[in-house]
């Protein structure tokens, strides 16, 4: 039977604008994903600032383990989309490749539509442009769909956002729809689709949405929050300005996942605490995603989606 294991983070923001570990947090992923023997590492996006991350990117790029990112909003904050897509040495913005009998699918939904015309993420754009943004360009999604059809393996998509809504983001791919009926053609045909994995939204969750797995990717690093604080201590917020948004985990979450052909799926999480014992309950005000626990983990879980659809 036909086997394939990877290692999966997400949102490690390895910049010193929120944390001074990112590269220890890294490293401990990387020897972790060594230790399991995987068959890849997968970051789903906002690794950090490609010029500020240098050693990082470094080690990470020529990992003995082959490596794979997915182009988070905030690799692009200081970034055109070129200089991004070089500096995490990625064949395209979007873009496949085939392991051990599955078709793997890295997409890019960092794209604001502008009276119809698509234009990428490029030094923090999208900041201003709200509505517009978090969408698939019209080329990629054709792109998807030759990719998707002509597979001849089950098929695993990572992208950074959401391409399944449950009104609990506000902010999941906007075209996520075109997306689905790519899918639901797709399985109509006999193609199957096992996974859905993005980070972003720094949360810890699973749901099954027409015979597809969709796992959000916690941070591996913390838990954003749209209001502030100081808990940390003076110096501490001076060195990392965005750290008064955030709850930071003690250690850095990480997932191995293991996939056979009868549609089993197998997660191995990780389990930490807060960083100082602050939680999200202990900083006043309300977060951009109430609607899921804030917690330090990624689940452990096993199923198997059905072979026959």
């Amino acid at each position: 039977m036909q086997k394939v294991k990877f290692s999966v983070f997400s949102d490690i923001h390895i910049d010193e604008h929120w944390t001074s570990d990112g590269t220890d947090r890294l490293n401990a992923i990387l020897a972790r994903a060594k230790r399991e023997n995987v068959d890849f590492i997968i970051d789903c996006g906002d690794f950090g600032y490609p010029s500020q991350i240098g050693r990082a990117l470094d080690t990470y790029n020529n990992f003995e383990i082959p490596t794979y990112h997915v182009l988070g909003n905030h690799d692009l904050d200081k970034a055109t989309l070129d200089e991004a897509v070089k500096a995490f040495n990625m064949p395209n913005e979007y873009y496949y490749f085939d392991k051990n009998g599955f078709r793997f699918i890295a997409l890019n939904e960092n794209y604001c539509r502008v009276d119809g015309e698509d234009i990428p993420y490029s030094m923090g754009n999208y900041f201003k442009m709200g509505e517009y943004r978090d969408y698939i360009s019209k080329e990629q999604i054709e792109w998807l769909y030759d990719v998707v059809m002509s597979s001849p393996y089950p098929m695993v998509i990572f992208s950074h956002g959401s391409l399944q809504l449950e009104d609990i983001y506000g902010d999941a791919v906007k075209n996520r729809e075109d997306v689905q009926n790519i899918f639901r053609k797709a399985h109509k045909n006999g193609k199957r689709i096992l996974m859905c994995l993005n980070g972003h939204y720094h949360v810890d969750y699973m749901r099954i949405y027409e015979h597809v797995c969709y796992f959000d990717v916690n941070s591996a690093t913390m838990y954003w929050m749209s209001n502030t604080h100081d808990k940390f201590g003076e110096e501490f917020h001076k060195k990392h300005i965005g750290a008064c948004h955030t709850v930071i985990y003690n250690d850095p979450l990480s997932a191995i996942v293991t996939l056979s052909e009868d549609g089993s799926i197998e997660i191995e999480g990780t389990e930490s605490s807060f960083y100082m014992g602050i939680s999200k309950e202990d900083v006043s005000g309300n977060s951009c995603h109430n609607a899921i626990k804030c917690t330090p983990k990624i689940m452990s879980e096993k199923l198997r989606l059905p072979i026959e659809l």
